[in-house]
Formats: C-alpha cells, sequence, structure tokens
C-alpha cells in the first residue's frame, strides 16, 4: 500500500515539481545544445545545495533511527564526478554552498528529505539522454546513477519511515511545510547568477 503521506506530499508540492526538475531536464533538452561544461556547472550548482542538506540531515538527531539517510546521500558522487570532469580536490572544496541551518525535528528533516530524494526520479532516464547527447561524460555520471536498478524501489522505501514519523496530523502538517520550505529553498538557489565553473574545469 502506498504511504499516505507520500501522496499527501506529492499531491500538496506538485507546483515546484517542474521548476525544480527543470535545471536537470535542460540538460536533454531538444531546444538546447548542450555540452561538457553544462553538466559541470549544473553539478556545482546541485553540489551547493545537497552536501550542507546532507550535513543538515546527518546531524539531526534521532533521524537515523527511521531512515538510513546515509545511503541516500550523493553529494560525495558528485565530487567524484567533479574531480573527474576537471575540478581538483581545492577546487571542490571552495564551492559556494547554500546556507541551511540544522533542523529542528525529525519531522522538519523528513520534509527536505523528500525534496531530495525525489530528484533521484529522474537520474537514470536523464543518465541514458544525457550520455547519448554528450558521451565524454559517461564516466562522470555516478551521482545519477546512485539508486540505478532499484529507484522506483528507494522511493517507495521513504514511505514508511514517513508515515511512522507523522503520528498525529499536526506532525504530518509539519512535514509537509518543510517541503514546501526545500523546495522554495531549491529553486531559490537555482535562480542565483551562474555558478561559473568553467576555469576550475579547464584546469
Amino acid at each position: 500500500m502506498r504511504s499516505k503521506l507520500l501522496v499527501r506530499l506529492d499531491v500538496e508540492t506538485r507546483a515546484f515539481h517542474a521548476e525544480a526538475e527543470a535545471p536537470w531536464l535542460e540538460l536533454v533538452a531538444a531546444h538546447r545544445h548542450v555540452g561538457r561544461y553544462d553538466y559541470v556547472e549544473q553539478l556545482v550548482a546541485a553540489y551547493g545545495f545537497d552536501a550542507p542538506l546532507e550535513a543538515a540531515l546527518a546531524y539531526t538527531p534521532h533521524l537515523a533511527a527511521f531512515v538510513d539517510v546515509g545511503a541516500r546521500f550523493r553529494s560525495g558522487l558528485i565530487t567524484q564526478d567533479l574531480m573527474t570532469l576537471g575540478l581538483t580536490p581545492s577546487a571542490v572544496a571552495g564551492l559556494r554552498q547554500m546556507m541551511i541551518a540544522p533542523f529542528a525535528s525529525v519531522a522538519e528533516a523528513m520534509g527536505w528529505l523528500y525534496v531530495h530524494q525525489r530528484a533521484t526520479l529522474l537520474f537514470e532516464s536523464l543518465r541514458d539522454a544525457l550520455v547519448e547527447r554528450v558521451p565524454e561524460v559517461a564516466a562522470a555520471t555516478s551521482a545519477l546513477c546512485i539508486h540505478a536498478g532499484k529507484t522506483a524501489a528507494m522511493w517507495d522505501a521513504l514511505g514508511p519511515p514517513l508515515d511512522h514519523v507523522a503520528r498525529t496530523t499536526a506532525i504530518e502538517d509539519r512535514v509537509v511545510y518543510a517541503a514546501h520550505d526545500a523546495f522554495r529553498s531549491l529553486v531559490t538557489w537555482h535562480r542565483r547568477p551562474s555558478v561559473t565553473a568553467r576555469a576550475s574545469a579547464r584546469a
């Protein structure tokens, strides 16, 4: 049976989905000529959001009792991909990151985790389309392969912990509000002036 809260989150955050997915989907949009550096810049942007979010999730008290967040983290894989594409470790360490405060509760953390994990629903098909268009990046797609072959299972597995955390309607509401905050933050992050990663990638 599908998680009640996962369904509610899908419905009540729908207004954010297209804009949140757009930066990834632009990499394979038919109207765009995309090259290696476009992919580098998207990985840089993704790292700037994912790395601090994963740190905040990792330090949320009691969250690990509900879900193994470490198995879902991808910022390390993004780092690996960026270095494969030419960035040095010091360049990656110096990348701009969004400021994300520690989460006050497991419910808040779960709302942000929902947003973090929703991106993975695109990754397998996106990776195939991207490599077809830009074959030279094939060896730098480990982040896009994080749940390869088990994306749907990993997504469904998020449901029981969500329902377990949301024992009351009030807690369920807090998870949904947190997901709204996370989506707003993600969209705002991607609207900022473009991060210039090209010089670093050529180094």
